[in-house]
């Protein structure tokens, strides 16, 4: 519960009436709000490793939250978002027995992005965008067909700072964003579960977004 009203707290100036600054000259730039929703595609691993031989598992998620844009009539565009969301991810396990463990985390997120939209018509436009995501985790559960459970053990890391590129899509009020975000922070506190390390939390976020 404190960590809904923690969410509540910085979810409620998002929710706002859109915004816009006096349009006085050729590059005005306007302040627009709106919700946002994402489904996330996690692949954990070392993203830095020229090893093809390791195993590539998929995880699944989503999160939803709001969103400030900043946008220039020239086409510039920079936007900052908090979201929270559930994830989990499929972890490798280097042992000669067979187990699988998955790590189930919620979280909070702030990515912040910028990129140039190019017009393709009035009311569609697209363009390549780039940022970082900066993450807290506020709980971890660890599921594993192990005989031993980990799930109490101080194993993972809270914080994650990933860096991304992507492309967006405008369609009027609405913005589709499909991004891949690589971590620069190792999930592992300590390494119980003889997993390959190090391991980063690795996304391929498809998101929507409305503005209001």
């Amino acid at each position: 519960m404190r960590h809904f009203s923690t969410f509540i707290l910085f979810m409620s100036p998002l929710v706002s009436v859109a915004q816009t600054l006096p349009e006085d000259n050729q590059n005005v730039m306007r302040v627009e709000w709106g919700l946002t929703a994402a489904f996330d595609l996690n692949i954990p691993g070392d993203w830095l490793s020229i090893d093809t031989s390791q195993e590539t598992l998929l995880g699944y998620g989503g999160r939803f939250g709001g969103v400030m844009a900043l946008k220039w009539t020239k086409g510039w565009e920079a936007e900052v978002a908090f979201t929270i969301g559930l994830d989990r991810l499929p972890l490798p396990v280097h042992t000669s027995q067979s187990f699988k463990v998955n790590l189930d985390r919620w979280s909070l997120s702030l990515p912040v992005t910028a990129g140039y939209i190019f017009d393709a018509t009035e009311e569609m436009g697209i363009g390549p965008i780039a940022g970082i995501d900066l993450s807290y985790s506020l709980r971890n559960h660890l599921q594993s067909t192990a005989t031993v459970s980990h799930a109490e053990e101080p194993l993972w890391k809270p914080f994650n700072l990933s860096w991304g590129f992507g492309c967006a899509m405008k369609f009027g009020r609405y913005e589709v964003d499909v991004t891949g975000w690589f971590g620069t922070i190792n999930l592992l506190r300590r390494n119980s579960l003889n997993l390959p390390s190090p391991c980063y939390p690795n996304v391929v976020r498809v998101g929507v977004k409305y503005f209001l």
